[in-house]
């Protein structure tokens, strides 16, 4: 005979401990007593040889666990078969390389629907710099792909460059999808400085400052026009620097103004490098009236 007590845990899938007493059998069909045979196999000793351990080839062991999911199991199974969609990109980061500023470069990041389920992209938002685009329908079925096409252009940006590019999602194991672009940005103009502050100037009045445009790559090259953006902004002819190849001087004026305001312009400059066709200088400041000069700055 074997006796057998189950006992259940607190709640889900738990662990019930079974444990077997196994009653043995001596010759004249008297049953002997459990405690004697616990005793023996805990002991080490071997099973009595009529006993069903030997006929089993069992060892000595008395406690046996076996794994039970109490309560809803078929509820828990159902759930484990649910089906799910699963998001997968071929790849997670790009980098573009090398690339000189104000250069625009394009790349298309492929994904699949792994899963048995409808995938569903949500928003695509990237970060400074960078522009993408889902070109592809915002549900994906199972065993499909889309494709999200991401444009990054360096404009001033210099150097070891990282953007991200954030994809929402409704797989379960990643709402959310971080996309990498990297590269470096090298700089084959350079104007100094980037912009010109003029400050606070009164109407009537004008002020003067220069900037120098120089190539730390290229030896020689030609600024083709120049353009200014307000009609108070003028910029004198380039001249080149005695000694120094592939730099030049340009004096700015800009003033006199009639009326108050603010003021954001840019000084536009076209070159016949291969890579950087314009560089652009932006002017700002303030013009006040006359005698407002010293005043404080307005409250609101």
């Amino acid at each position: 005979m074997t006796g057998l007590i189950l006992r259940r845990g607190i709640a889900g899938s738990v662990l019930t401990l079974i444990l077997v007493f196994l009653w043995a059998h001596d010759s004249a069909g008297h049953v002997a007593p459990a405690s004697v045979l616990s005793r023996e196999i805990l002991s080490g000793g071997a099973a009595p040889r009529s006993s069903p351990w030997a006929e089993l080839g069992l060892g000595p062991a008395a406690l046996v666990a076996v794994p039970v999911n109490h309560g809803s199991s078929g509820e828990f199974a159902e759930e484990q078969k649910a089906p799910r969609p699963r998001i997968q990109f071929e790849e997670d980061t790009w980098d573009f390389g090398t690339i000189y500023q104000s250069a625009e470069v394009s790349h298309a990041f492929v994904f699949h629907n792994t899963g048995d389920a409808v995938l569903e992209i949500g928003k695509v938002r990237s970060t400074c710099g960078c522009t993408a685009a889902l070109l592809a329908e915002r549900e994906i079925a199972p065993g499909q792909k889309g494709e999200i096409k991401l444009t990054f252009r360096s404009g001033t940006m210099r150097g070891r460059v990282v953007k991200h590019v954030y994809v929402g999602t409704n797989d379960p194991l990643r709402p959310r999808v971080d996309l990498r672009v990297t590269g470096e940005v090298k700089v084959e103009v350079e104007a100094v400085p980037h912009g010109i502050y003029i400050g606070k100037l009164e109407v009537g009045e004008a002020i003067e400052r220069s900037i120098a445009l120089y190539s730390p790559e290229v030896p020689s090259f030609r600024i083709l026009e120049i353009y200014a953006s307000h009609p108070a902004l003028r910029v004198g002819d380039p001249v080149k620097l005695a000694g120094q190849q592939g730099r030049y001087r340009l004096n700015v004026q800009f003033g006199p103004v009639e009326e108050p305001g603010r003021v954001n312009a840019k000084i536009t400059l076209h070159t016949d490098l291969p890579h950087t066709k314009k560089v652009v200088v932006r002017v700002y400041g303030k013009v006040v009236e006359r005698g407002r000069l010293g005043e404080p700055a307005e409250t609101h």
